[in-house]
């Protein structure tokens, strides 16, 4: 659910729809669990090829994209 509001925000913001591969290594997006972050941290890392979202919870990775106002918080 995180992710597909992520890709509408997405879509939205910039126009293009960003390929969503769940359960694999690669992909455009990339949601992944690191328990070395905190609860409701995450790491957001953008480059050309992808963009990497990791954090220790669903707290964390509501947090790039506040769901419940439907705006999106990245830089």
């Amino acid at each position: 659910m995180i992710a597909r509001n992520f890709i509408d925000l997405f879509t939205r913001a910039a126009g293009i729809t960003p390929a969503l591969n769940v359960g694999r290594k690669e992909g455009q997006v990339r949601f992944v669990t690191d328990s070395s972050l905190k609860s409701e941290a995450y790491l957001l890392e953008i480059t050309p090829e992808q963009i990497l979202i990791k954090a220790s919870d669903t707290k964390g990775f509501s947090m790039p994209c506040n769901l419940s106002a439907n705006s999106c918080l990245l830089p």
